[in-house]
């Protein structure tokens, strides 16, 4: 190859070689493009973050109201069953038996009423299971005990002896039977309290978890004593 045939090359190697950039050349013009790229992620990442705790403490804060809902609802329902039972003693107390659709207007009540609870509570824990059977099976054992002293009363006042004489003379209740129905009774009514009580400790544990997750400063209500967790399966 001769010397001018030589100059030739070199001049075009210059010539492409002028004319590739490579990134570095660039990155005194990218330089601030990619500070300002990194910046918004950086903001829209930490918006993010913030909306969504935002969202979980707003979430807790109506889980937390639901459940306050729950508990009145719960307390509505020993109320009205407390009632149920001053009445059926009072009745008892008076050697009167009580009506047949009485005992249809309780089951009806008290089902009504313990459905409502069971439902609101599979919707604000979902994915939680609550046993409510062991309360129902309570009230059909309180209904069963009521329904059988309510027979021992009216069997006594239709073997009167005295046909002429009044019901209060004639029908009487051994202290004994009464104390052991007023024994039985409260028991029951102690069990499903306490039943109760098991599930309103554990809806309270659940949100002072979630609260402690979330940031939010909740301290758990303090556990009645002979009170045990409730169960709960996921």
């Amino acid at each position: 190859m001769t010397p001018d045939q030589i100059e030739v090359v070199l001049s075009a190697a210059r010539k492409i070689l002028s004319g590739n950039r490579h990134l570095f050349d660039y990155l005194s013009l990218l330089t601030p493009v990619v500070g300002v790229v990194l910046g918004w992620m950086g903001a829209y990442l930490q918006f993010k973050a913030s909306f969504r705790k935002g969202l979980e403490k707003e979430h807790y804060y109506a889980s937390k109201q639901n459940v306050m809902e729950i508990i009145r609802h719960n307390g509505d329902f020993l109320n009205y069953l407390y009632e149920f039972y001053k009445t059926v003693k009072t009745s008892f107390s008076n050697f009167r038996p009580l009506p047949n659709d009485f005992f249809t207007d309780f089951i009806t009540t008290y089902d009504f009423k313990l459905s409502n609870i069971d439902i609101m509570t599979r919707i604000e824990f979902p994915g939680k299971f609550f046993e409510i059977k062991p309360t129902t099976e309570l009230l059909k054992e309180l209904e069963s005990h009521i329904v059988e002293m309510n027979e021992i009363i009216r069997q006594k006042i239709e073997k009167k002896e005295v046909a002429s004489a009044t019901v209060q003379d004639t029908v009487h209740i051994d202290q004994g039977m009464a104390d052991q129905f007023s024994v039985k009774s409260s028991q029951l009514i102690d069990s499903i309290v306490n039943q109760f009580a098991l599930q309103e400790n554990q809806m309270v544990k659940l949100l002072s978890e979630e609260a402690a997750r979330i940031g939010i400063s909740n301290k758990a209500r303090r556990k009645p004593k002979g009170v045990t967790e409730a169960r709960v399966t996921s």
